[in-house]
């Protein structure tokens, strides 16, 4: 009888009807308790799950943008920099755009240089899968004649803002590159 009604609670939406029909039913107050902990059991396991694929996600998207930049003959310091701006620009690859879009970087569909992306959706660039997005990204970076090496995270956010890739304020947007890039390589860049 239990198993009918953990099988059938994932169907119930809202907490307090199932409290009333479901867990009211049962018939005594020991199989009520062991109800109530299998659900905290289950959120638990739920809430552990959501942050393992949070985690899985970041360390994949880390590893796609390090592993083009290198295997492209970038520097080590210059691809953990792309990677903060990565996650600055996506919220922590949570954003819209990088869920729908596969966009790492946030960045527009480009009328004149070569690109890797397929198609606009949300007035952004679209790609089939992300390792596109970062290819994409080393295009954009090539196209503009970017330097290939930076003595710092600083520099290297100084010149996105004099080529262009972002429009809002300089030190807004190096606090929050800086901020990931502590977050993701636990430095003072």
């Amino acid at each position: 009888m239990l198993w009918h009604y953990l099988k059938n609670a994932g169907n119930v939406q809202h907490t307090g009807f199932f409290q009333r029909s479901v867990i009211g039913s049962i018939g005594s107050y020991g199989d009520r308790r062991c109800l109530y902990g299998l659900l905290s059991a289950s959120a638990i396991c739920l809430s552990v799950l959501a942050y393992l694929r949070k985690r899985l996600r970041m360390s994949r998207n880390k590893k796609i943008i390090i592993d083009a930049m290198l295997d492209r003959d970038y520097p080590i310091e210059t691809a953990k920099y792309a990677v903060a701006v990565s996650a600055f620009e996506t919220a922590d690859w949570t954003s819209n755009i990088y869920r729908k879009n596969h966009n790492l970087f946030g960045m527009k569909l480009p009328k004149v240089r070569r690109t890797t992306a397929v198609g606009e959706n949300l007035n952004h660039a679209t790609y089939v899968n992300n390792i596109n997005s970062a290819l994409d990204f080393i295009c954009y970076l090539r196209a503009l004649d970017y330097p290939r090496h930076y003595n710092d995270l600083y520099e290297f956010v100084l010149n996105m803002k004099s080529k262009g890739y972002f429009e809002v304020d300089f030190n807004h947007y190096y606090a929050g590159v800086q901020s990931k890039y502590r977050k993701y390589f636990k430095t003072t860049g």
